[in-house]
């Protein structure tokens, strides 16, 4: 686009001024532009969906849709006032690798909180077991997402590895986990 006439052009294109025949014709001028020519396009793109964004007036949703969407969710305005405002979380936190690790109850396998919501929504952890531990049987009150980050684990009868994820439903029980050669494992679960 080194003319005048071709970012005239463009412009036109962008602001759909032209015909659908001008259109696909530009569209073919397009394609045979240069990389450098391309980018300025694209350029010129992005600010005129901005321009375009800026000039579209905000709609507020009536009160009526805020009231019946608030109904369905069974939010009453009790509820509203009544609910516990969260903490404020820390713009950034930082746990270290060799931080905030605590040993469980049985030999060989340790887990490190990540985050747990301050109104117990739901925790991030990580699990490591070393070569050999099993764990013990355990029920799920909630939902518990498990992505396997090194080793192996076997759910179940079903051998994961890296990059391997299993989901636990709520009201499961865990009978049969364990690890051959250790694992490392980042635990979501939520609360019942």
């Amino acid at each position: 686009m080194n003319s005048a006439c071709s970012e005239e052009r463009a412009s036109h294109y962008l602001a759909g001024l032209m015909t659908s025949e001008e259109a696909v014709a530009f569209e073919r001028e397009v394609a045979a532009f240069s990389v450098e020519e391309k980018e300025a396009f694209a350029q010129l793109s992005d600010t005129a969906s901005l321009v375009v964004m800026a000039s579209v007036p905000w709609a507020k949703a009536p009160a009526s849709a805020r009231a019946e969407l608030m109904a369905r969710a069974g939010i009453t305005a009790e509820t509203l006032e009544s609910a516990p405002v969260p903490a404020p979380l820390d713009k950034w936190t930082y746990l270290m690798n060799d931080e905030g690790w605590e040993p469980l109850p049985f030999p060989g396998a340790r887990l490190k909180l990540l985050f747990a919501h301050p109104q117990g929504g739901h925790r991030a952890m990580l699990l490591e077991l070393q070569p050999g531990v099993q764990l013990p049987e355990h029920p799920h009150a909630g939902h518990e997402e498990c992505l396997i980050l090194r080793g192996d684990l076997i759910n179940e009868g079903r051998r994961l590895g890296p990059g391997d994820y299993v989901r636990a439903a709520a009201g499961t029980d865990h009978l049969d986990v364990y690890s051959e050669g250790g694992c490392l494992c980042l635990i979501i679960a939520s609360a019942a």
